[in-house]
């Protein structure tokens, strides 16, 4: 419990951690791997995840891919605490 304490007072370290990180390669890599438990888990069943098929995933995927081709935008979560670390 108390390692995360520390996180909820002050988000910077975590901010610049995911920042450093980078949101493209994140997306893609996330992408990616929505792509192998496609191929491996999903793609025998069909397509409707109501049989086991890959439809979800294939949302997800192209959700990742999205957000690393575009990046989080105006409504992201790190614009918004970067706007309010920088009034003070």
């Amino acid at each position: 419990m108390a390692h995360g304490i520390d996180k909820l007072v002050d988000l910077s370290s975590a901010t610049e951690f995911f920042d450093a990180l980078g949101l493209p390669l994140a997306g893609l890599a996330l992408g990616g791997d929505m792509l192998v438990a496609l191929l491996t888990a999903h793609a025998k069943h069909g397509f409707f995840v109501t049989d086991g098929g890959g439809e979800f995933v294939l949302l997800l995927g192209a959700a990742c891919i999205a957000l690393a081709a575009t990046g989080a935008g105006r409504i992201s979560l790190d614009r918004c605490t970067a706007a309010r670390n920088a009034r003070g």
